[in-house]
């Protein structure tokens, strides 16, 4: 039972994983550098971004998608 239970779980977190980019993991995703993430959202220019805690600052890939195929905007 407990196996059957992580199998169900564990797609869904890598799911999640994924689909929540590191600054780092963005800006590779677009094709651009990492301080260029932080210099667009520091001028509300970017792509938008979520704050995940205090500390954690996260790109949803869909976010980055939409973003991209807006134009930039």
């Amino acid at each position: 039972m407990a196996v059957e239970a992580i199998e169900q779980i564990i797609p869904e977190t890598v799911a999640v994983r994924q689909e929540y980019l590191t600054p780092k993991q963005a800006a590779d995703y677009l094709g651009v550098a990492q301080q260029t993430m932080y210099n667009w959202r520091s001028r509300r220019e970017g792509p938008p971004a979520l704050r995940m805690g205090e500390r954690y600052l996260r790109y949803k890939r869909s976010d980055l998608d939409q973003w991209v195929a807006g134009g930039g905007r």
